[in-house]
């Protein structure tokens, strides 16, 4: 499979102090995406709208986990099935890593609501 050899990126700086002085600790850069190959071969797309994340696959989804930002688990469920469909309309809007498990191959996709 042929992986495109682009990135995009931005950061934003943004000074409290009087005389716009900040400070930078740790930058961490990873290239890459957040799936692998043998995921990719699972045939798995997703989509969200209105509030609905529709997940689709060519094989068995076994299982599907949603996190946020800080690391929470807001939502997990066993599927068993090669199409599934989640509810988020109750969680707030802001960027989640939904964690896929198909057929025992594990891939992660980000989802903005």
């Amino acid at each position: 499979m042929e992986q495109l050899q682009s990135s995009l990126g931005g950061i934003d700086f943004f000074s409290i102090d009087a005389n716009n002085e900040y400070y930078i600790d740790t930058v961490n850069y990873v290239e890459g995406f957040l799936g692998t190959d043998s995921f990719d071969s699972k045939g798995f797309r997703s989509a969200m709208s209105n509030g609905t994340l529709t997940l689709r696959a060519q094989e068995n989804i076994n299982s599907v986990a949603i996190y946020n930002m800080l690391g929470q688990q807001v939502y997990n469920a066993n599927v068993n099935s090669m199409n599934s469909t989640v509810n988020m309309s109750n969680l707030a809007n802001g960027t989640y890593i939904v964690k896929v498990n198909i057929n025992g191959v594990e891939g992660s996709v980000k989802v903005i609501k």
